[in-house]
């Protein structure tokens, strides 16, 4: 690999990086415009609201089977992922200003030690192995998401209603009649699809 052809891969890669960070709502460095500002703070509140919300559940599914060790043990690992995901993101929200600060420092380091012709072999040794694990994580991420979605849908056509994770909910939950009918129209839609 040539060092132009490097380079460019580099910025794919760095672009990349960027692009996922942005959409899960936790990229510190986002340019400043009102709308960009206020996408931000919603899809962090969505991240945050969503890890709360399973990390809630499956507590409350463990708590429910502290005698079923099979079913606890089915429980934790969601229960202790989403709640260290919560906090890794709430930490992120209040240090906002401290990783900025650490991002643009190391980026701008970074990027003028690129601009020196003797740095640039030692940074870019290494960075293939990166780059393979950065493609990899990024079709697992897909493939994850793709499945979450996928996969309730299958099930709600062959009748029955699935959760992606253990969890239970704190409220009641009794489909009623416009549940049923909207229940009946995504199965007849996924049926005439799968035709």
């Amino acid at each position: 690999m040539t060092e132009r052809e490097a380079e460019r891969h580099y910025d794919k890669y760095k672009s990349g990086i960027v692009f996922l960070l942005t959409v899960s709502g936790i990229w510190p460095d986002v340019k400043p415009s009102p709308r960009t500002k206020v996408a931000t703070r919603c899809l962090t509140l969505l991240a945050l609201f969503a890890e709360l919300a399973v990390t809630f559940g499956t507590v409350n599914f463990c708590l429910q089977n502290l005698t079923n060790v099979g079913a606890l043990a089915m429980g934790l690992g969601p229960m202790i992922c989403f709640s260290s995901a919560f906090f890794k993101t709430l930490v992120m929200l209040i240090r906002r200003e401290d990783v900025i600060r650490l991002n643009r420092r190391l980026s701008d380091r970074f990027e003028r030690d690129m601009e020196i012709m003797e740095n640039r072999p030692l940074l870019l040794a290494h960075y293939p192995s990166f780059q393979r694990y950065f493609r990899l994580h990024y079709y697992y991420t897909g493939a994850i998401i793709l499945l979450a979605i996928i996969s309730p849908i299958l099930a709600l056509r062959h009748g029955k209603y699935i959760r992606a994770y253990p969890q239970l909910l704190f409220f009641a939950y009794e489909p009623d009649t416009n549940h049923k009918i909207s229940y009946e129209k995504l199965k007849l839609n996924t049926n005439s699809i799968a035709i």
